[in-house]
């Protein structure tokens, strides 16, 4: 990574490193607000107390930022979801599971953020029907993307390839990543917990 990033400079001078600060700060910013957002869903949609909803989310968010996968963060999610929310049984044993297995709300907004950035800083012109189909790519492969340390990145391949940017770029991303995927892993945690809760209330409603 450090050659790569070393080439980078070489060619593009210490703009590069002001642009992958830019980068970084982008995307977390990004998440946070989305992850923000979310607490809304929870409030209007699940019917969740805010303050409830937000303590409660506090032990699996701790471990998957500590972690950066918001698969270790299950067993926690399930004890939080049913000691703390009191969501029923069928939601915490099947719907977080597999809302962690299928749910990574993640991957569209580090695609629509990341490959742009790269296409930018490569000099590649994405066309607008090509960032839409980009788009919509990242929200397909979201549910393939497993539960691990930014695990997105490396599907970008070939459609990084297929746009003209060089495959190098994935190291960048890589060493990149590690801020922003702290806040990763709160965002999928809050989105499973979020599912849940709206779902309870989807049933209950039945």
């Amino acid at each position: 990574v450090f050659a790569l990033a070393m080439t980078l400079v070489v060619k593009t001078g210490l703009g590069a490193v002001r642009a992958f600060a830019l980068y970084i700060v982008l995307i977390s910013a990004v998440i946070i607000l989305v992850t923000l957002l979310l607490y809304a869903v929870a409030t209007i949609a699940g019917r969740q107390p805010l303050m409830r909803f937000a303590r409660a989310l506090i032990p699996p968010q701790a471990i998957a930022f500590s972690a950066r996968s918001s698969l270790a963060a299950l067993p926690a999610m399930v004890e939080s979801a049913r000691t703390r929310l009191a969501l029923p049984a069928p939601v915490t044993s099947f719907v977080l599971p597999l809302a962690v297995t299928t749910l990574r709300l993640s991957t569209p907004i580090m695609w629509s953020v990341a490959i742009p950035f790269l296409a930018r800083l490569y000099g590649v012109v994405i066309a607008p029907e090509q960032f839409a189909l980009l788009l919509g790519t990242s929200i397909l492969m979201s549910f393939s993307v497993p539960g691990l340390p930014s695990a997105s990145i490396f599907l970008m391949g070939p459609f990084l390839t297929g746009l003209g940017i060089p495959i190098e770029a994935i190291g960048l991303l890589i060493a990149a990543d590690s801020i922003p995927d702290l806040f990763k892993g709160v965002l999928n945690v809050t989105g499973h917990m979020t599912s849940a809760a709206v779902v309870t209330r989807r049933v209950s409603q039945v």
